[in-house]
């Protein structure tokens, strides 16, 4: 019956009508999607890598990804020219200052394909950063996290669980929409209660900021 209904439709309601059958077939609800979102991250964070070894511009060697560490580490994805991650320079190092006696670990990442080891130290340089600087220029630990802004950041347990992700603090409302002052500071809020051994109340925060352009995407 189906088809002889099909079969007398002219073609352009027939093409409509198979587009329409198309899109509802594909179609999930929107609650599914964070899911799988997940699950495929935390795939990512499981397997071995050789990227667990990675060197910062000073040729230091760190494992970001260590399953076996006694360590917390923040792992924040900055680039030389956003302006929104240079201005969180400074917070930035505050907080690896205020949380120096304790068992945590705050590195920057630069994901910019093109960046060389000179820029990354002017800017280092320049924006009194202290945090070890690691160039990512294959992407692979923001794909790895899964970033999509500079500044975003991510707090990792010592069994490299991702437990917090997202902003620094809530001082830019959208891009170029910015506060006097924050109102929530969410990083620092979740490391003293990762600390602490206490459920972080907000693990997951949407950061404003430079998209990361990916060169596979």
């Amino acid at each position: 019956m189906i088809r002889s209904i099909a079969m007398s439709l002219q073609p352009q309601l027939l093409l409509i009508t198979l587009l329409w059958i198309t899109a509802m077939v594909g179609c999930r609800p929107a609650d599914e999607v964070p899911v799988a979102v997940d699950t495929l991250k935390q795939e990512r964070l499981d397997r071995g890598s050789t990227h667990d070894d990675v060197s910062d511009i000073e040729g230091n060697q760190h494992r970001l990804f260590d399953h076996n560490s006694n360590r917390f580490r923040v792992i924040t994805f900055v680039t030389t020219d956003c302006p929104i991650a240079n201005v969180y320079q400074p917070i930035l190092r505050e907080l690896a200052e205020d949380f120096s006696e304790a068992k945590i670990d705050f590195f920057q990442v630069n994901p910019t394909r093109s960046a060389t080891i000179e820029e990354a130290k002017l800017h280092s340089s320049d924006f009194e950063i202290t945090s070890p600087m690691i160039l990512d220029s294959n992407q692979a630990i923001a794909d790895r996290l899964g970033a999509k802004v500079t500044p975003e950041t991510f707090l990792i347990s010592p069994s490299g669980e991702v437990v917090y992700r997202g902003r620094i603090d809530d001082l830019y409302v959208g891009f170029g929409k910015k506060r006097q002052k924050p109102t929530s500071h969410d990083l620092r809020d979740a490391i003293n209660s990762a600390l602490a051994l206490q459920p972080i109340s907000t693990p997951t925060t949407t950061p404003v900021g430079c998209i990361i352009q990916y060169g596979h995407k």
